[in-house]
């Protein structure tokens, strides 16, 4: 790719979210599903979309941890500004700082298996999290925490559901940004030679545990930091908010975007909260005896017919009606507006 195609693909994907989210307040109500709230959520989902795009999309690691690290986030803010009256914003810090070491000490044994062993034994430590979340005393149990402190710049509180839905979305655009020149740079490139082959990629001098490590270490991250904004977004956090089925809906968010697609991911969360909202909305007089099952049996439905008739999600759709829009038939030439994005056919 020439350096200026990259910089009208960069270019094309950040102008696409910057649209989306610049126009919330008007397109989000004339939904009649969606809210400002969904619009902060989606922020911070993106995030945690993002950890499991590097890791599964572009390294191959099936990991299902995101909703302790998520959880790890949340809680350490959640209990610094409550019990400990820190400043929220360096609460943030120290989650990140705890997640880094969670994730370092649970990379070393969990990196050495791979494909559905590691998809298990993640399996066991989400469920595990899940649980501590639960009984642990200084979580507050299954009633959790509550008045958790805002953010604030100066004097100025961000507790409008406008104001912190911009903020979600300045920081999601910064990791969207980060990760796409990640995709593209060095450590990119080995992370797919690990994706196909660790072999190959340990022939021509790559550290296949290295990079899953530093993979690892960095979705951590991005799920501390959704966790610590949503725990000062809401304002109380619970262990209903990083239960397992959780994690699930993340994944069927990435999926409906796109594994391989940075760009593919908010448009999949915005995707996927419009069907829970179209639901729960309907759902209970088409099912009457589905109760609060009816957004999961949905969810399962999404992720079927589109890992089985859509594989690269709406990014890849995308780009298939951009080159036919345009005429080209290459496989190389995608649309700008999935910037930076490396779909089924192009990568």
């Amino acid at each position: 790719m020439s350096p200026r195609t990259a910089r009208l693909r960069l270019a094309g994907g950040v102008g696409a979210v910057v649209i989306v989210v610049a126009t919330m307040p008007i397109w989000l109500p004339a939904t009649n599903f969606l809210t400002l709230t969904d619009g902060v959520l989606a922020g911070i989902y993106t995030l945690l979309g993002l950890s499991l795009v590097l890791l599964i999309g572009y390294t191959g690691q099936l990991a299902l941890t995101v909703n302790v690290t998520y959880g790890l986030g949340a809680y350490t803010t959640a209990i610094l500004t409550v019990d400990d009256k820190l400043n929220p914003w360096l609460t943030i810090l120290i989650g990140v700082a705890i997640n880094v070491a969670f994730a370092l000490v649970l990379a070393l044994p969990l990196l050495r298996l791979q494909g559905h062993f590691l998809a298990v034994a993640t399996l066991g430590v989400a469920l595990i999290g899940f649980t501590v979340f639960q009984a642990a005393p200084i979580t507050g149990g299954p009633n959790g925490i509550d008045g958790v402190t805002p953010l604030s710049i100066g004097s100025l509180q961000i507790s409008s559901d406008t104001a912190f839905a911009y903020l979600a979305w300045i920081v999601a655009l910064l990791a969207l940004i980060g990760c796409r020149n990640l995709i593209s740079g060095r450590l990119g490139r080995a992370m797919q030679a690990i994706k196909g082959s660790e072999a190959a990629a340990s022939s021509v001098g790559i550290r296949p545990f290295r990079v899953k490590m530093m993979v690892f270490v960095l979705a951590a991250v991005l799920s501390s930091v959704a966790g610590s904004l949503y725990a000062t977004y809401t304002g109380f956090v619970s262990p209903d908010a990083f239960s397992v089925s959780f994690t699930i809906t993340i994944l069927v968010m990435v999926v409906v975007g796109g594994l391989r697609s940075v760009w593919g991911v908010p448009f999949g969360v915005f995707a996927i909260l419009a069907l829970n909202a179209a639901l729960q909305t309907y759902g209970p007089s088409l099912i009457p005896a589905g109760g609060t099952d009816i957004p999961i049996v949905g969810y399962g439905v999404v992720l079927i017919v589109f890992l089985m008739f859509l594989p690269g999600g709406l990014a890849s759709a995308a780009q298939r009606l951009w080159r036919s829009a345009t005429g080209s038939g290459g496989p190389r030439r995608s649309m700008p507006e999935i910037g930076g994005a490396v779909s089924e056919e192009s990568s």
